[in-house]
């Protein structure tokens, strides 16, 4: 028996009332794929960053202490001085 001029609608077609559901699933698929890629750039981005700056402070105390050692080998500050700036550094 034909039914003409009504559409067939299969159970699993998008819009006659098949899996309406999975249209939802397929935004909040795309909303999640972008909080987590948007998530991983931020941590990808504190890490260097983060890493940088403690390379950079733990560079500068050895500069600073090396110029300290420097300043008292050469003469330009006394013991009791050298001793008081180096307990500041540590």
């Amino acid at each position: 028996m034909m039914n003409w001029g009504v559409e067939y609608a299969a159970p699993w077609s998008w819009g006659h009332g098949g899996w309406w559901w999975a249209m939802g699933l397929h935004g909040l698929f795309w909303v999640l794929l972008i909080a987590v890629l948007v998530t991983a750039l931020v941590l990808i981005v504190r890490g260097a960053s983060g890493r940088g700056e403690r390379e950079a402070a733990a560079g500068g105390r050895e500069s600073a202490r090396a110029l300290l050692d420097a300043r008292y080998a050469r003469g330009e500050i006394e013991r009791e001085d050298y001793l008081r700036r180096k307990q500041d550094l540590a």
